[in-house]
């Protein structure tokens, strides 16, 4: 109750003085909130975009341009507005945190379609984007992935490490030993751009020896 209280203090703190620029904001959003039901809204960002470059403390025309960013798709443009709507008012963690799901979602499944079609980097920066906003165990396993089909073995390990410590419940993901050589042997093969790889290294491992006293 407390929370809300001063969220609707900061917001008419934030509100135009003069009844003339009252009567412009309401007027903006009213007509920007018909622009969006008839489903028009590029021209309501276009609209909000103006109102709040005249007056950028009117934090409930942004809180509606993040709304519109939002439903546009524009989620990168959203978050970074419900951001700025927060360090005036503070009550905005939920829709923060739901942006940055989106774009998490958005480009893990961006990695995970250019990884599929053995476009390493790609994937590779995509999966490091959706890190930025969400550090999950499954984008780290990804990465490890990627990194082993580009033959970068330490960073590979180093992913699997992190990987486990935030979910150990993917252990089963991990590739072995010899998975790894077969796939680096067969990605070498087809891609000769990708860096030399050691001979050592893509010997199968010699069968283990039994102890001499083993029937």
């Amino acid at each position: 109750m407390r929370t809300s209280v001063l969220l609707a203090v900061c917001l008419l703190l934030c509100l135009p003085l003069n009844s003339a620029d009252a009567d412009s904001e309401e007027k903006v959003l009213d007509q920007a909130i018909n622009l969006c039901r008839s489903n028009h809204r590029t021209e309501a960002k276009t609209l909000l975009k103006e109102f709040v470059k005249q007056n950028p403390h009117d934090m409930a025309a942004l809180k509606m341009l993040a709304d519109v960013y939002l439903e546009n798709g524009e989620v990168e443009d959203a978050l970074s507005t419900y951001k700025e709507i927060d360090k005036v008012i503070g009550d905005l963690p939920k829709l923060i945190s739901d942006a940055e799901g989106l774009l998490y979602q958005k480009n893990y499944e961006r990695a995970l379609a250019a990884f599929k079609e053995e476009q390493y980097d790609n994937a590779e920066t995509a999966i490091a984007k959706a890190l930025t906003y969400c550090n999950t165990g499954s984008a780290h396993l990804l990465l490890y992935k990627i990194y082993s089909a580009k033959g970068f073995i330490e960073k590979a390990s180093m992913e699997k490490t992190i990987t486990l410590k935030l979910d150990p419940s993917l252990q089963q993901q991990f590739l072995t030993p010899k998975e790894v050589i077969k796939m680096l042997r067969k990605d070498h093969e087809m891609h000769p751009e990708l860096p030399t790889i050691s001979p050592e290294l893509l010997e199968e491992e010699p069968p283990a020896k039994l102890p001499p006293n083993a029937s």
